[in-house]
């Protein structure tokens, strides 16, 4: 009687190898596209927040009639928050204008974009830090912010027009130094 020996396999064939390869490029072709859009859409929530915070700061002004001013900071991940002044009344603003942070809004982080330019009423803000009041019973001026994300391949810009108390935001809009077409923004009503 004779035995047989079964040999044990100590490695992969080519088969096997051009199979896992095949596979794990697939895998890699429906991951991928979906993590690159998921950074995109972080970016545009990041401008969307950031314009819903410019809109409750005009309200707050322009409703409740209190001094509020955005602060934006872009030392770190960046942050803009809203601050309202204790002062009861203009003439004790104007002695001692004392701000706080507003206990009901939260600060926002700009982590997700970059502020590529503000300007106020066409006056330019500083890239790394500036503020802008809003004082009751004065039309505040047209409020622009353009922001792009972290790999420059999408840009937004929030626009709050004087006297209105919803931000807009515009992909992919011009640079401040270009005109922007209030008609194709859909704000064609307002006043410029």
């Amino acid at each position: 009687m004779t035995i047989r020996r079964v040999q044990l396999r100590s490695a992969f064939t080519m088969i096997e190898l051009i199979v896992v390869v095949v596979m794990l490029g697939v895998l890699a072709g429906a991951v991928i596209p979906r993590m690159m859009r998921r950074s995109d859409r972080e970016a545009e929530q990041n401008v969307r927040v950031l314009a819903d915070l410019f809109s409750t700061a005009a309200a707050r002004s322009s409703i409740a009639g209190q001094h509020v001013a955005l602060w934006f900071d872009a030392s770190g991940d960046g942050k803009v928050w809203m601050e309202t002044s204790r002062a009861a009344s203009a003439a004790d603003f104007e002695t001692n204008p004392e701000w706080s942070p507003d206990p009901i809004v939260p600060e926002q982080r700009v982590d997700r974009v970059t502020l590529v330019a503000g300007s106020v009423d066409g006056r330019l803000l500083d890239a790394r830090k500036w503020t802008i009041e809003m004082v009751p019973g004065q039309e505040r001026g047209m409020v622009v912010a353009s922001f792009r994300d972290r790999e420059g391949t999408r840009s937004w810009t929030i626009v709050l027009p004087p006297g209105s108390l919803r931000a807009q935001v515009i992909e992919g809009a011009a640079p401040l130094d270009e005109s922007i077409d209030l008609d194709a923004t859909g704000m064609g009503e307002v006043s410029w």
